[in-house]
């Protein structure tokens, strides 16, 4: 199984985040935009994993989610990974809620590192809370992509109104289809801290 941990995002705003997608791929054409029913904010990625370390990870999640508040979100700041000159995955950052959204990450990454569950290119990997809108497809030469970026405001100052309560977390399996990856929930645990 290929699981990911992710904060999910709220059906509330999909459908702004689908039409800001909508509204970039008119300039963008070539890149393989993510289904709105697949965004996310990913917290940790397990790649292939036997289904019996589940309860593990289930285990380190609780113990994570004990400890963390529901938290806002607002999602905003226009960016390219690995650099906005040689555009792979295009995606929002956090204008609010990063630093919740970092600490929650480092409550659970530890206890997956200890575990042996996240794959070898992860484990020394910081942290970065984005969520990704479109990844650049093999075919599309770097050059291109960077110059079809050009005309975008990258960066903090690219705002896009999109504010909702992170309150769980959740494991899925990532599947291949033709259509791109099909995203199953395995579980989805509370942010239950009291304050």
């Amino acid at each position: 199984m290929r699981l990911f941990i992710a904060i999910p995002i709220a059906e509330s705003v999909r459908a702004a985040l689908a039409e800001f997608q909508s509204h970039l791929a008119a300039g963008l054409p070539g890149w393989r935009w993510s289904r709105p029913g697949n965004l996310h904010l990913t917290l940790a990625f397990l790649g292939e994993t036997k289904p019996d370390k589940i309860p593990r990870i289930e285990g380190i999640l609780r113990r994570a989610c004990a400890e963390a508040a529901p938290f806002e979100l607002e999602l905003s700041g226009l960016g390219a990974f690995p650099s906005a000159r040689d555009p792979r995955v295009l995606y929002l950052g956090c204008a609010r809620g990063e630093a919740e959204l970092s600490a929650l990450a480092g409550k659970i990454l530890p206890g997956l590192r200890g575990a042996d569950l996240l794959p070898e290119a992860e484990k020394d990997r910081a942290f970065r809370a984005h969520l990704t809108l479109a990844r650049r497809p093999p075919g599309l030469v770097r050059t291109k992509a960077a110059a079809d970026l050009k005309p975008l405001r990258m960066g903090p100052d690219f705002l896009v109104p999109v504010l909702f309560e992170a309150d769980c977390v959740c494991l899925y399996e990532s599947r291949p289809s033709s259509a791109g990856s099909e995203y199953r929930l395995i579980f989805r645990l509370g942010l239950d801290k009291r304050t």
